[in-house]
């Protein structure tokens, strides 16, 4: 054999060798392409499934935080009712009170005893209502108490004007302006805080 043959021959294997060493090349590339694709399709559907949990996790989150937001703005709401009409029921008692002692408007009498029988029957209720409606109050609530010193300011009231004394007037009005005005004053603070409205 000649050197140009063995040449000629080793030409060929290289370019057999190349030519096999392309084709194996290409199929691993293709072959790690295919792993690859199906890791990613794999990869996808895992984080399809770990979405779909999440979402719907979140959906029910979404919901509970719904429900919870109700119920507060509704107990809210209930609370607000609750302490405005409280605080309006004494005010009430305040102002008949007032209008035994001093007369406000130009019909005003003074010293009309259905005046304070008015304002008994008003404490009454206001009593029963704020006892029925105590689970709105807060737990350092004051509103109680302070209705307790209010009923003796009504009480002795009562007595001042049974007693019929020249000086039962000026007690009178003591009572209207140093008993029940600062309780009155001190439950319009507790609600005013209890409700926000000093922010």
């Amino acid at each position: 054999m000649e050197a140009s043959d063995i040449a000629a021959a080793a030409s060929i294997c290289a370019a057999l060798i190349a030519l096999f060493g392309a084709l194996f090349n290409r199929r691993k590339t293709e072959e790690a392409a295919e792993q690859s694709r199906k890791a990613n399709e794999e990869f996808a559907k895992r984080l399809k499934i770990i979405d779909e949990g999440q979402q719907s996790h979140l959906t029910l989150l979404k919901s509970e935080l719904d429900r919870i937001n109700f119920v507060a703005n509704s107990n809210h709401s209930k609370r607000v009712e609750v302490l405005t009409e409280a605080y309006s029921k004494l005010a009430e008692i305040k102002l008949l009170m007032e209008a035994f002692v001093v007369p406000m408007f130009p019909q005003s009498v003074t010293g009309n005893t259905q005046t304070i029988l008015d304002a008994v029957a008003k404490f009454e209720d206001l009593y029963k209502f704020c006892s029925m409606k105590a689970v709105f109050f807060s737990d350092r609530s004051t509103i109680m108490e302070a209705l307790g010193k209010v009923m003796g300011h009504i009480n002795q009231m009562q007595n001042l004007a049974q007693s019929g004394s020249s000086s039962s007037w000026q007690q009178q009005a003591s009572v209207v302006i140093d008993g029940v005005t600062p309780v009155l004053q001190q439950i319009r603070n507790e609600v005013r805080q209890e409700l926000g409205l000093d922010l």
